[in-house]
């Protein structure tokens, strides 16, 4: 009897266990399959939103395609009946504070870190360079590379056919003030660390070369052949030969305040500076000698632009000042009602300047109460660049207009230089 309980008992302790067990399978089962169903509609929802981002990239990416080549074409008459054509490019989302041209490319960088490569002709915009994180502070480019520094505290190598990014430059610590790019594999730049990097982008992404010296941000750079010039907040004017980075050749100290601007002009044995001093200088590239000062400006020259022997200054005193280094003389354009914050040379009669104001204004240097009032920006307008006939501007209302004068003289075709319709001259039989 004891050993019949026993076997039982047995008996229906393993059918408990396994009941327990089926019970225990089944519900693992029914939750693999509850996983599996989990598993499968996360998968679905997954390729659903996947979809739905695709969908939303292109079109988003049909918007921007649409907004970059939407050109707004107008026409404004301002001056003498003449007409300007006018193109207003859209794409930016934020200022627009570089502004590069060639005869067929405008590139633009703006406060977001963007760049923005357009076809200079039609305003179409085919390149968009993204990768900095913060402000574009300046670009130069060539047939084949685009360089850009930022306020990211680096300089990016780009390719300006193909808008691919190639190289990131790092070896500042600070924000990168101003690049020259001084052939197809050199590059410069100068940086709120106070120091200038060379760079050979066929090699490295570090510098080949750093020039330590300045004790303030360097604002400026030129190179020709071996000499490197550099302008800085410190006050001072520096030469270097580039083949003994670790020495400075000579400290030129004469401005008072901030040097903002640099040309070179070695055929002249010339060094041309400007300052927030309110003055232009002249040294001699040979003894470092301050040769002539343009004095004039009441208050900092924010740009000048120089074409021997015209040298074009834009002031925050609103004026616009024409120096011949010939004659020794000065025109001092007067118009603009806010600081006038660059200026260019648009041919030996013509120049062309920007301001805080919302203006654009062409004047012909030989009448200086008398110049061509371009208006359309609705915001201070930061940048500027020309080519051809042709001025573009950018501006704090992240928009950039291309004016065409080539567009601005119908009449002249029509009418003598005097003025008067020519005469036809009758043949004689």
């Amino acid at each position: 009897d004891m050993l019949h309980y026993f076997t039982h008992s047995l008996t229906q302790t393993r059918a408990s266990e396994r009941g327990s067990a089926k019970e225990l399978l089944s519900k693992l089962m029914e939750s693999q399959r509850v996983d599996k169903r989990s598993q499968l509609a996360r998968v679905a929802s997954i390729k659903s939103l996947t979809r739905s981002l695709e969908h939303n990239a292109i079109k988003g990416a049909l918007r921007q395609k649409e907004l970059f080549s939407k050109v707004q074409t107008e026409t404004t008459t301002e001056w003498r009946g003449q007409e300007v054509q006018v193109k207003t490019l859209r794409g930016h989302q934020s200022s627009v504070d570089i502004i590069r041209t060639d005869v067929s490319v405008l590139v633009s960088g703006s406060f977001n870190g963007r760049i923005m490569i357009w076809d200079l002709r039609s305003g179409t915009c085919y390149r968009q360079l993204v990768g900095h994180t913060h402000a574009i502070s300046s670009v130069e480019f060539d047939e084949d590379h685009l360089i850009s520094g930022s306020h990211d505290k680096t300089l990016k190598v780009w390719g300006t056919q193909t808008g691919l990014e190639l190289q990131t430059l790092q070896g500042h610590t600070g924000t990168v003030s101003c690049v020259h790019m001084y052939d197809s594999h050199t590059v410069l730049s100068g940086a709120y660390d106070n120091m200038i990097n060379q760079w050979d982008i066929r090699q490295s992404e570090k510098p080949v070369a750093q020039f330590l010296g300045h004790s303030g941000v360097v604002n400026s750079i030129r190179k020709h052949d071996h000499t490197l010039v550099s302008a800085s907040r410190d006050t001072s004017v520096r030469i270097w030969d580039v083949r003994k980075p670790s020495k400075c050749i000579q400290t030129l100290s004469a401005h008072q305040d901030w040097v903002n601007g640099i040309e070179l002009d070695p055929a002249k044995d010339r060094i041309i500076s400007s300052s927030f001093d309110g003055t232009l200088r002249l040294w001699s590239l040979a003894t470092g000698e301050c040769t002539h000062t343009l004095s004039g400006h009441d208050g900092p020259i924010n740009s000048f632009s120089y074409v021997h022997p015209t040298v074009i200054s834009a002031g925050a005193d609103e004026t616009v000042r024409k120096w011949d280094l010939s004659s020794g003389t000065c025109k001092v354009l007067r118009g603009h009602t806010a600081e006038v914050t660059a200026a260019a040379i648009l041919n030996e009669d013509e120049v062309v300047s920007i301001s805080q104001d919302h203006t654009v204004r062409v004047w012909n240097v030989h009448f200086t109460n008398k110049c061509l009032v371009l208006r359309g920006h609705s915001d201070w307008i930061t940048s500027l660049g020309v080519s051809k006939g042709r001025i573009v501007t950018g501006s704090l209302d992240s928009t950039i207009k291309i004016w065409d004068l080539h567009a601005q003289r119908p009449s002249e075709q029509r009418h003598a230089p005097g003025g008067k319709k020519a005469k036809k001259k009758k043949s004689k039989k």
